[in-house]
């Protein structure tokens, strides 16, 4: 197998991994029908490898991968499976003019960290002496945009029951193209470096004040207006710290951080959903991130 084949292919499957195992969306075993892996294979390893390639093209930090993560959180959530608009009685909290906003702001959020940024950081420190260079051609992209926009295709039309009025396909498509000029205008800039154990302690932090706000805020205050306006500094705090690192070796340590901080963020939903769920998954999930963050930790050292 090609090397860059077999890097991309890892990055695909942490991308599933960290985002949907990890999250107790979705349950280990079901991985294991090779259907639902492709069809998740299509959407979420189509878009990591996208987001990845155009920022190494464009020599953008991980600020602008951050960027293009949140416009794949809107192309998933929004166009594909549509939760932004879904009637469900878990998610219509702070629900406006049929958009469940509370739930489309912190998934989206989730999306950018923990589906594109997190697997990204964890790949290139893994193969960190290649982490500067592209690892698929720029002629196959035309192959991942036919295959992330037919999984997309296949979603909206069957993985729900219900259809949208075209103006909510036009508030998220132009999302996505506001959040796309903002990676081009802003992809490049670079902040000051920290240290590899305060960054990771930063992305922790950050990972628990959205556990709060997403999660524990909206069952307390039932205001959903406080967690929607708390969503415009946490999503600028991910800004800054994402704007430390670019895709090469010599942040490798920085890239473990990010990963053991955010991994750390994924134990702690996880406590917290086998506290209130219990369920089976939910435990399997937990030695998984366990693994990763020790992974992390140790690199991080190194």
């Amino acid at each position: 197998m090609n090397q860059y084949l077999k890097k991309s292919l890892i990055l695909a499957t942490l991308s599933i991994v960290i985002a949907e195992i990890l999250s107790t969306s979705t349950p280990i075993w079901n991985l294991l029908n090779p259907i639902n892996f492709l069809v998740l294979l299509g959407l979420y390893g189509s878009g990591v490898l996208l987001i990845r390639s155009i920022a190494i093209e464009r020599k953008w930090s991980y600020l602008g991968i951050l960027l293009l993560g949140l416009a794949y959180g809107i192309i998933e959530e929004g166009l594909a499976i549509k939760t932004f608009f879904e009637p469900k009685p878990d998610i219509i909290f702070g629900r406006i003019y049929g958009v469940n906003l509370h739930w489309a702001i912190y998934i989206t959020l989730y999306h950018s960290v923990w589906s594109i940024l997190t697997p990204i950081a964890l790949a290139e420190t893994i193969y960190s002496k290649d982490s500067g260079k592209p690892w698929i051609k720029t002629s196959y992209r035309k192959i991942l945009y036919i295959t992330l926009t037919t999984t997309v295709l296949l979603f909206n039309l069957f993985a729900t029951k219900y259809t949208l009025e075209i103006k909510y396909y036009i508030i998220c498509i132009i999302l996505i193209i506001v959040t796309i000029l903002l990676a081009n205008f802003m992809g490049s800039k670079t902040k000051k470096i920290t240290t590899p154990k305060s960054y990771s302690r930063q992305w922790t932090a950050w990972s628990i004040v959205w556990i709060i706000l997403a999660f524990i805020l909206p069952h307390i205050i039932h205001k959903p207006a406080i967690t929607i306006i708390l969503a415009l500094p946490l999503t600028f705090w991910a800004i800054s710290l994402s704007s430390k690192i670019r895709s090469n070796p010599f942040f490798t340590r920085l890239k473990a951080a990010l990963v053991y901080g955010t991994i750390r963020g994924s134990i702690i939903l996880i406590l917290l959903l086998l506290l209130t769920k219990r369920e089976l998954h939910s435990f399997l999930a937990l030695p998984i991130a366990i693994v990763i963050a020790l992974y992390a930790r140790r690199r991080m050292k190194q």
